[in-house]
């Protein structure tokens, strides 16, 4: 909002205009926002909750629409968050879009018969979804101590949340509330907050453990494995990332040291570190491994490959000397994400491990390990406001020792 002038006494509607930008963030002025675009035959019927911009329906295209270009209505801006879907896969390369014309290109022809939708998810990752200030003040009211300092409880919690040391002092009652002091405040939310989207970040968070399970029995093909991070709503989960929250997993392993199998795979899992998805990335703690630069706004109801693991390396720093560098030089980690809407209202990320031996015929002796955990942001108090975010409930849905574990 524009800032008011110096020395005016504050009005409703400048107070409420700010409110209403501090629930934005804070609280949720988007919470009609739907995840997927939903058809009847060719229609989109939901449109403007899921934020497409573009729909092209397979069945309009039995023959490959070509590269486009193709209108995005309504156009996005540079700043926006911009998800491409064709078919189930979300596309981060092979297109380019021209905000001054408000077009998308492709750099090869779309395939026939595919339906492809284009997203603006720029509002979907505002909210914390915590308690609104009031920003309801009728013309002619006038603006108390009571009312800037719910504006302040909650700048003090959001830099607290992300590591500013930036804080306002409680405004005693009886105070006039002058332009400077809303100015001020919408300058630390303007420059801490907006910009470069650090809302949607955390410092003031703990590492929360999940289930693990592990196979103890020899390997020699491949070990699959799921995890399930279940959320109430999709406006919960929008929550969690939104406020900077993680889902997280890792791989483990001890065994024989002098098995080839085992000393390789346990190379790969250290260099690996832990990985986590986060709103529009999934990242590792270690290094060498390659991301596709996909989060939870990139998901869609089927797998799409996230991560994959750097190899085991020449020696593995262990010295042992068994296989590196040769023939399981090749050996990778891979990682899949997809989203799955469950019929009681439940809204689940799912996140699968491949680890893939099978052109080796080496037998990996020892016991390997998938362990599941989050970053959950942590409560903040401050006086009369709180804020707080509902982590996933971890379950596991496929372990090591299934029909296509061998």
């Amino acid at each position: 909002m524009a800032h008011v002038s110096v020395g005016k006494i504050i009005e409703a509607v400048d107070y409420n205009t700010l409110a209403t930008t501090y629930n934005k963030l804070f609280s949720d002025n988007y919470s009609t926002v739907q995840y997927p675009a939903a058809f009847s035959g060719t229609t989109l019927n939901n449109a403007s909750t899921s934020n497409a911009i573009l729909t092209l329906h397979e069945n309009d295209y039995p023959s490959s629409p070509g590269t486009g270009p193709f209108t995005l209505s309504p156009a996005p801006t540079s700043g926006d968050f911009i998800v491409v879907q064709i078919g189930n896969e979300v596309q981060i390369l092979g297109h380019t879009i021209d905000y001054t014309a408000g077009t998308i290109t492709f750099t090869s022809a779309l395939p026939a018969a595919t339906r492809v939708v284009v997203y603006n998810r720029t509002t979907h990752r505002f909210g914390w979804g915590n308690a609104a200030a009031v920003n309801n003040h009728a013309v002619g009211d006038i603006i108390e101590a009571v009312d800037i300092n719910q504006l302040i409880n909650r700048t003090n919690i959001m830099m607290q949340h992300v590591g500013s040391n930036t804080r306002y002092t409680i405004v005693p009652v009886g105070t006039i509330i002058y332009a400077s002091g809303l100015n001020n405040l919408e300058t630390t939310l303007d420059n801490e907050m907006f910009a470069n989207d650090q809302h949607l970040t955390v410092d003031d968070a703990s590492v929360i453990a999940g289930p693990t399970f592990t196979r103890t029995a020899n390997w020699t093909t491949q070990l699959e494995g799921i995890f399930s991070y279940t959320f109430s709503s999709y406006n919960e989960a929008r929550y969690f990332f939104n406020s900077g929250g993680e889902v997280r997993w890792s791989l483990n392993a001890t065994g024989n040291t002098s098995n080839d199998g085992y000393l390789s795979w346990r190379s790969v899992f250290n260099r690996l570190g832990t990985l986590r998805m986060n709103h529009n990335n999934t990242l590792q703690s270690g290094t060498g491994g390659i991301s596709n630069a996909k989060g939870f706004y990139h998901l869609t109801t089927d797998w799409q490959n996230i991560f994959t693991s750097a190899g085991p390396g020449s020696g593995g720093g262990y010295g042992y000397g068994y296989g590196y560098g040769n023939s399981y030089s090749a050996v990778f980690a891979q990682f899949f994400a997809k989203y799955v809407e469950l019929g009681n209202g439940n809204w689940q990320v799912q996140i699968r491990v491949l680890l893939d031996d099978s052109q080796y015929h080496t037998t990996v002796i020892g016991t390997t390990e998938f362990a599941s955990s989050t970053l959950h942001p942590d409560n903040i108090t401050q006086n009369n406001v709180n804020y707080s975010v509902t982590g996933p409930v971890i379950a596991v849905v496929e372990n090591f020792n299934s029909g296509n574990d061998s």
